[in-house]
């Protein structure tokens, strides 16, 4: 009990002074001696981890970090997700952050229980930035184009089937995709994208018009964000 009050005390010290691996480290330690119940001690650890993981500035760090946690951890959807977040945002390894987030992906993908939209659209646009930033991988367009068959009503993994399908120069099968789509994604910042999308699709086919439109659309979603 004395050890449980110290540790306590260590925990609230350290995230007090923004000691973000100190306050992980105590906090691991409590959870594991039960001094919180499972779900609150899983909520505590995963905001930590993405404090700790935010202090990153470079591809290294974030890599020590990533090594430091365990499998639970890694395949927690929110830190993997932040994880790669912020290996993209430091000019990271595309390539790595897409491994980081692999297990993620086919979570979701298998998933009974519906994400919250929120957690979706991070997934979907930290896998979009990464495939963007490097050469058109065909084994992504593989897994997404199952997924996208298997659940043909998922919104955010239509965008996303979409968005690939871009890179890909397969301009019809994603104006088919994205065009009925825009309009019902519940994200803005995913809307805004697929307008913007669907805006360089009608330039392509010289309809300027229709072009002018979606990018209207497109200031629309994000004015009314701001």
């Amino acid at each position: 009990v004395r050890r449980t009050v110290a540790l306590r005390l260590r925990l609230k010290a350290a995230r007090l002074s923004q000691d973000h691996r100190v306050a992980l480290e105590t906090a691991r330690l409590l959870a594991k001696h039960g001094a919180f119940a499972a779900e609150p001690a899983r909520s505590l650890v995963r905001g930590l981890l993405q404090s700790v993981l935010s202090d990153c500035h470079d591809q290294g760090q974030l890599v020590k970090v990533w090594q430091g946690l365990d499998v639970s951890e890694q395949t927690m959807p929110e830190v993997a997700v932040h994880a790669a977040q912020r290996l993209l945002a430091v000019q990271g390894e595309p390539s790595l952050a897409l491994v980081w987030v692999q297990p993620v992906w086919r979570d979701w993908v298998q998933s009974t229980q519906p994400w919250s939209v929120v957690l979706s659209a991070a997934l979907v646009e930290v896998i979009e930035q990464a495939l963007q930033r490097q050469a058109p991988s065909a084994q992504w367009l593989t897994w997404v184009e199952q997924a996208r068959l298997a659940m043909p009503r998922h919104r955010e993994l239509q965008y996303l089937a979409g968005m690939v399908c871009m890179q890909h120069a397969l301009w019809g099968k994603a104006q088919q995709m994205l065009a009925p789509l825009a309009a019902q994604l519940v994200s803005p910042a995913l809307q805004r994208k697929a307008y913007s999308a669907l805006a360089v699709l009608a330039e392509q086919r010289g309809e300027p018009a229709v072009a002018l439109a979606m990018w209207k659309h497109s200031a629309q979603v994000n004015s009314q964000v701001q």
